[in-house]
């Protein structure tokens, strides 16, 4: 039997079959774009504008087409990965096998890490738009009150989450349109000038956080298995998820800067000050309601989907095989939902900031991105037989070309971060060391058993 993309499930371990059982093939292109703009938009555009926009000043639009650059050069790379293993995991899968072992260790690890960095961060901005309708409201518990919340959600096993989330994702998109358009129409061309008051260094420097807004991209190949026709429905996703992505991103930056002076800002809370000043009562608490859900989304978002990731690499005995199993009940990886939101809730405790925590993941992200672009450089030479079944696939020069692009661009943000941001490199350099001896010490202790 072959999955829709070419893909036979003997290479797979019997692993993607196991998966594919319990969850069928049910996303169409509808719900596929959906889920990714919620996952690459989420909560990061109604969290980062206001913190980064004090930063850069009026032009930080120009940062978010500076991010987009090496995001398209990952689009391309994320499409082939997904298409030429569309099954859960994909991620694992083929920097494992086109790489090494050793390496798709380190990427399940890094993958890991990006989850627990990523709930804190959303979970923060979720709290701070709680704290929007309830000021009192504590922000460290409120945000681990959240993750808690949407573990136990997705332990439960939500079967109408594609359709609550496309829902979700179709509301929060029409009132960020109408918030851009409304913001540009009423606002001060004037707040726009000088564009860059601190110059172009902290603007590039913001460019390398705000790749955090399009990390979402890479969620793809996690869930290509339950994806209907992925050579056809994955790579429309990108080109219209991203083409919408890029507009709302542009759009929203430009009417926050034409509408509040970038000195007032700081805050995660920005959007929801500028909507007071743009819409009416009801239409500004209703941003500030759908920023709350796309942030709850979010986290929601990343468990569903990581938790895959340690299912698949806990079967491959990458990870403690104890995080390998599905409740039989709810047929989700429960085990691996609540380890993640345990170890995001730690996370929270460390009280760092939310640029803190933006800057270790983007970091984390380009280990991720080089480690992808290598395996794709390589898929169609040393596996042209999973290449040539692909029935979506570039051709070998240019795919080589978008390989290397991404891999030259997240070499460049790496080091530009390592310079600046050294402490978060060894916090991701201890938890990848940390996580594989603990896969170690159980493997030595199996066989002494």
């Amino acid at each position: 039997m072959c999955d829709q993309g070419g893909v036979k499930d003997e290479h797979n371990g019997g692993i993607t079959a196991q998966l594919e059982q319990r969850v069928p093939r049910s996303l169409g292109l509808a719900a596929t774009v959906f889920i990714l703009v919620a996952y690459v938009v989420g909560a990061s555009l109604f969290i980062l504008p206001g913190t980064l926009g004090a930063i850069t000043g009026p032009g930080l639009f120009i940062a978010y087409l500076i991010a987009a650059i090496p995001a398209l050069f990952g689009c391309v790379v994320i499409a082939q990965i997904s298409c030429a293993y569309p099954s859960s995991g994909g991620s694992y899968r083929i920097v494992s096998e086109l790489i090494s072992p050793f390496a798709g260790a380190i990427i399940s690890w890094l993958l890991i890490l990006l989850a627990v960095l990523a709930m804190p961060l959303l979970a923060l901005g979720f709290a701070d738009y709680i704290r929007h309708f309830f000021p009192t409201a504590p922000l460290i518990l409120t945000a681990a009150t959240a993750i808690a919340l949407f573990a136990a959600i997705n332990m439960l096993g939500v079967q109408t989450a594609a359709g609550i989330q496309s829902a979700l994702v179709l509301v929060f998109v029409l009132l960020l349109l109408a918030f851009g358009i409304g913001g540009i129409s009423t606002g001060s061309a004037e707040q726009l000038s000088p564009l860059l008051p601190n110059g172009w260094e902290p603007l590039l420097a913001v460019s390398v956080t705000l790749y955090f807004s399009y990390s979402g991209i890479t969620v793809l190949p996690e869930m290509a298995g339950e994806i209907k026709q992925p050579h056809k429905t994955i790579p429309r996703a990108i080109i219209i998820g991203f083409g919408l992505i890029i507009i709302l991103y542009l759009l929203v930056a430009i009417a926050l800067m034409m509408t509040l002076p970038w000195q007032a800002l700081g805050g995660s809370a920005a959007i929801a000050k500028a909507a007071a000043q743009i819409f009416p009562y009801p239409g500004a608490e209703a941003l500030a309601i759908c920023a709350l859900l796309a942030a709850g989304t979010s986290v929601s978002g990343v468990l569903m989907a990581q938790s895959r990731d340690v299912l698949v690499a806990a079967q491959k005995g990458v990870l403690p095989r104890y995080f390998g199993k599905i409740n039989p009940r709810s047929q989700v990886p429960v085990r691996a939902i609540g380890t993640l939101a345990i170890l995001a809730m730690a996370a929270l405790g460390s009280g760092s900031s939310i640029k803190q925590y933006a800057d270790t993941m983007v970091l984390g992200l380009m280990v991720v991105q080089i480690l992808l672009g290598l395996a794709v450089y390589r898929l169609p030479t040393v596996r042209p037989d999973i290449y040539q079944r692909a029935k979506f696939k570039i051709k070998p020069a240019w795919l080589k070309g978008f390989a290397i692009g991404l891999i030259l661009f997240s070499l460049a943000m790496l080091l530009k971060l390592l310079l600046s941001n050294g402490w978060a490199a060894l916090y991701m350099a201890v938890f990848v060391t940390l996580g594989m001896g603990i896969v170690k010490l159980e493997k030595t202790l199996m066989r002494k058993l």
